[in-house]
C-alpha cells in the first residue's frame, strides 16, 4: 500500500470519526475549502479594482495633457495672428476715471475760480493720468520673442477701469501672449459711488 492511499484512508477515518463525535466540526472542516475559494477571489477582485483604478488614471491624465496641449496650442496660434502694438493701440487708449472726469468738468464750469477743481481737471484730462509703457528688455528664444514693459508712472483708476485692464490683458481681442510681472496697488480714495486705486504694472508679452 503506497503512502498516498495510507493518507487517504487515515483522512476518511478521522472524517469518519469527527462524523460520530461531532457533525458541526465537520461542517465547519467542509467550509474551510469555500472560504479559501472566496478569499482569492476577493483578493483577486482588489488587484482588478487597483488596476482599473490606475488605468483611469493614466486615461485621466492623458485627456488633461491633451487638452492642456491644445489650449497651448490655441494660444499660440492666436500670438502668431496678434497685433504687434497691442499695448499702444488697446492697453495705453484705455480712458480713466471717466465718471470723476465728467462730475470735475460740470463743477469746473460751474466754479471756474476754484484751483483745486482746475487741477484735478487738469491730471484727468492731461497726460499724466495716461497709461503708458516703456520696453525694459527684450530676449529672443530659438521659437519666440519675449519683451519686458513696465508703466513709465502711476495711474489713478476706478474698480470698472481696472476689470477693463486686467481684462485686456487676460481676454482682449487680437492680443499678444501677455503675462503680469509686477503689479501693486493701493487705494487712494473712496467716495460713496466710486472707489480710486492707484496702480504701478510691469508686463511681458511673448511673440512667435
Amino acid at each position: 500500500m503506497d503512502r498516498t492511499t495510507k493518507l487517504l484512508q487515515t483522512f476518511l477515518r478521522l472524517t469518519q470519526s469527527i462524523k460520530k463525535s461531532n457533525p458541526l466540526l465537520l461542517l465547519c472542516l467542509g467550509l474551510i475549502p469555500l472560504c479559501l475559494v472566496l478569499w482569492r477571489l476577493e483578493e483577486k477582485n482588489l488587484e482588478l479594482h487597483a488596476l482599473t483604478t490606475q488605468i483611469e488614471r493614466l486615461e485621466q491624465k492623458s485627456l488633461s495633457s491633451n487638452h492642456a496641449k491644445a489650449t497651448r496650442d490655441h494660444l499660440w496660434d492666436q500670438a502668431k495672428k496678434s497685433d504687434p502694438l497691442y499695448l499702444p493701440h488697446v492697453l495705453e487708449s484705455l480712458p480713466l476715471l471717466t465718471p470723476e472726469l465728467l462730475r470735475v468738468q460740470a463743477l469746473a464750469r460751474q466754479y471756474p475760480a476754484n484751483s483745486s477743481l482746475q487741477e484735478r481737471l487738469s491730471f484727468l484730462q492731461g497726460d499724466k493720468n495716461r497709461i503708458r509703457f516703456s520696453q525694459q528688455a527684450e530676449r529672443r528664444g530659438p521659437s519666440f520673442q519675449e519683451t519686458e514693459f513696465k508703466m513709465q508712472s502711476a495711474v489713478q483708476m476706478n474698480e470698472d477701469d481696472l476689470k477693463n485692464f486686467l481684462t485686456s490683458i487676460e481676454e482682449g481681442k487680437d492680443r499678444p501672449l501677455l503675462f503680469v510681472k509686477d503689479f501693486e496697488l493701493k487705494r487712494v480714495k473712496e467716495k460713496s459711488d466710486e472707489m480710486v486705486y492707484n496702480l504701478q504694472a510691469e508686463l511681458i508679452k511673448r511673440m512667435p
